[in-house]
């Protein structure tokens, strides 16, 4: 015949294993100091402002409207409770729980925290969450801090940056003649795509130094109704 334990019994049972592992505060302290829990806590950071760092993205530059805090984007409440600000990350932290290597935690909290908003609360905005290829959505998101990290800010030499920012003035010219010459004709403006050209341009070029033949440009042409 099987023994069946009683409710009480198993309440007692679980009583005593609480009081063998001891307060759960004494265990959050013993984790606190672990190269984990700051790194888990890192993680977590990294997503929250992924997913809503725009929100406080400064795009006033006035600085008239005033941005609104968002809770989730408190650091601290990411870490142990006897973390700071100034808590350092330890160097031999493991990096496997980290979800982006190119954003491993350096510095302390505070430190990282400002690399982070750097990256998801400036001027540029990064739109991955509609697309249902796991593969694409997961290029996109390491790629992001890649952009904005000094190692990557020498992808583009000076003398690029100068010629794209020419292309653009060239087409805001031509679009402004066009717009002089011919105001009463129908025509298809590139006005506010002015960034295509210098986009376009940098795909010629990688094509071509990768041996491309032909390229085909296909756009979407509404009807005449």
């Amino acid at each position: 015949m099987a023994f069946v334990p009683s409710k009480l019994r198993v309440l007692r049972g679980v009583n005593l294993l609480k009081k063998l592992q001891g307060p759960r505060g004494i265990r959050r302290r013993t984790f606190a100091y672990t190269p984990w829990a700051l790194q888990h806590g890192a993680a977590r950071l990294l997503e929250a402002f992924e997913r809503g760092g725009h929100f406080e993205a400064e795009l006033d530059p006035l600085c008239l409207s005033p941005i609104r805090d968002r809770p989730d984007l408190d650091p601290l409440q990411y870490f142990p409770p006897s973390a700071t600000l100034n808590t350092p990350f330890p160097s031999s932290s493991p990096p496997t729980l980290h979800p982006r290597p190119s954003l491993l935690p350096t510095g302390t909290i505070e430190t990282y925290v400002n690399r982070l908003r750097s990256i998801y609360c400036g001027g540029v905005g990064f739109e991955y969450a509609h697309l249902d290829e796991g593969l694409e959505k997961d290029w996109l998101r390491a790629r992001v801090p890649q952009l904005f990290l000094p190692p990557a800010s020498s992808i583009f030499s000076p003398s690029e940056r100068l010629n794209a920012v020419t292309l653009m003035i060239q087409a805001q010219v031509f679009e402004e003649y066009l717009g002089l010459k011919y105001p009463s004709f129908k025509r298809y403006s590139g006005e506010g795509a002015e960034a295509m050209h210098a986009c376009l341009q940098t795909i010629f070029r990688e094509a071509a130094r990768n041996h491309v033949r032909d390229v085909g440009i296909h756009i979407f042409l509404r009807p005449s109704l």
